[in-house]
């Protein structure tokens, strides 16, 4: 028998990784029972495979079970381990859409297991059953990655891998593992892992991923959520007919009650006779005039019951989610808002700043005898103060104007010489740091000058 050894990502119960399977060519075929389509479904599963099932068989087999016109129902009996991720998530959607686009009821049972990518297959159907022992879960994704280098360190083998770029040999088994590579696996297999959850909860209305991907066994399944009923097989089976056509043939029923028992679940298609149709049942389930007749109306009235409850199972996982995706656009726009709010503050102090220093330097050009250094102190002090400083500070000759000016030469005793203003003087001295500045506090019986700036050339 073929084993499975899947190298990528896979959504399996990791016992069944390397395992002996059937071989199975071809899609499973539907066998008809009474009022159902019922299609085994065994082995891994796959999204291609020459030997084991794949993904597009079985979508083969529903469109068969759909298109037998006596089954209302279309029941998947599973006994698989799950399989590969690519395909199983997509698929679960597609075959519930074409069973619930048909108008059929959709059941799964498992006395065995359904586990991982096979309960994605299972958590999309109207209704779960397991056997006592059966199990269910294993929600989740694995892989693994392995290096043979120092083993072939060991044994003198060398290789040369070529690639295009540096994460081109991620998982290459010729190579040591690197962390990166180990992230970049775990990066993905969380991104995968999340697809399962949100498919499971939107069908399951629980939270998956709290069940750690455990696998959970007969009545511990049906209270985690995973299963709704507790039956074998055969029960399973029975039961799968029985909800999807009764015959029951009394002259006592009501024409309405007739369509019902035979078809409760299509009855239930028309609202505005709703009330009437389970009045009928019940009073038929009433009846005890013929035990046969009346066990099968009975059953008809808990199945009518039963697909009301799993309507509003529907509806409530319906609003949910749309209560759910209402609320992650609001968070999203609200983040949005909260990052434009932030770019807006941040611009608006960055005009500010630069308004200020615009007036700053308006200001100080018009004193441009004030030195540079003495411009720079003022650097970490608010303009209204610097102004209050400024205006106490006698204005002197422009530093530019004193250096364009044209200096004042006289004769003097030897040849050559010459007499230079005072300011010339002070002004050059002051361009080549040769001056010193003083505060100095100077009162006249008319006047108190405090912090006066006097220069003095070296």
């Amino acid at each position: 028998m073929p084993r499975y050894t899947s190298p990528g990502f896979c959504a399996i119960d990791p016992r069944a990784y390397g395992g002996e399977f059937p071989a199975s060519g071809a899609p499973p075929q539907p066998k008809t029972e009474p009022g159902a389509a019922v299609i085994s479904v065994a082995g891994p599963l796959c999204y291609t495979s020459s030997e084991f099932v794949t993904y597009d068989m079985l979508t083969i087999a529903v469109s068969c079970a759909i298109a037998v016109e006596s089954a209302h129902t279309v029941a998947l009996i599973i006994d698989s381990p799950g399989g590969d991720v690519p395909g199983a998530f997509d698929t679960a959607r597609k075959i519930r859409a074409m069973i619930k686009g048909a108008g059929k009821r959709f059941l799964v049972h498992t006395s065995s297991a359904a586990a991982s990518a096979a309960y994605a297959l299972a958590c999309c159907a109207d209704e779960i059953s397991v056997s006592s022992t059966g199990q269910l879960g294993s929600i989740g994704v694995i892989t693994a990655i392995t290096s043979n280098a120092r083993a072939e360190k060991s044994l003198g083998i060398d290789y040369a891998i070529i690639t295009s770029g540096p994460r081109k040999a991620d998982g290459n088994s010729h190579l040591p593992l690197s962390q990166d590579a180990i992230d970049a696996y775990q990066s993905s297999v969380d991104v995968m892992a999340g697809e399962f959850f949100r498919l499971v909860d939107e069908h399951r209305g629980i939270d998956s991923r709290a069940l750690g991907a455990a696998m959970f066994t007969g009545q511990a399944a049906v209270a985690a959520g995973l299963a709704d009923v507790i039956e074998s097989r055969d029960e399973f089976l029975a039961r799968a007919g029985t909800i999807a056509s009764l015959s029951i043939e009394t002259t006592k029923l009501s024409t309405t009650a007739q369509a019902a028992v035979e078809h409760p679940f299509m009855a239930k298609a028309s609202e505005d006779k709703k009330d009437d149709v389970r009045a009928a049942l019940a009073a038929a389930a009433e009846d005890d005039s013929d035990k046969d007749k009346q066990a099968k109306a009975k059953r008809a009235l808990a199945a009518f019951d039963k697909e009301d409850e799993d309507d509003d199972k529907e509806k409530a996982k319906a609003t949910a989610s749309a209560a759910a995706s209402l609320a992650s656009t609001v968070q999203s726009l609200t983040a949005a808002v909260e990052a434009q709010k932030l770019q807006i503050t941040a611009l608006n102090e960055t005009l500010a700043a630069k308004a200020k220093a615009d007036e700053r330097a308006a200001f100080f050009a018009t004193r441009p005898d004030l030195n540079e250094d003495v411009v720079k102190s003022f650097a970490k002090v608010d303009l209204e103060t610097v102004k209050s400083i400024v205006a106490s500070i006698p204005v002197g000759p422009s530093r530019v104007a004193a250096h364009a000016s044209t200096p004042s030469v006289t004769p003097g005793e030897g040849a050559g010489a010459i007499s230079v203003s005072p300011e010339l003087k002070a002004t050059a001295a002051r361009l080549m740091g040769l001056d010193t500045v003083e505060r100095v506090n100077e009162s006249t019986p008319e006047r108190l000058t405090l912090g006066r700036i006097v220069r003095k050339v070296s």
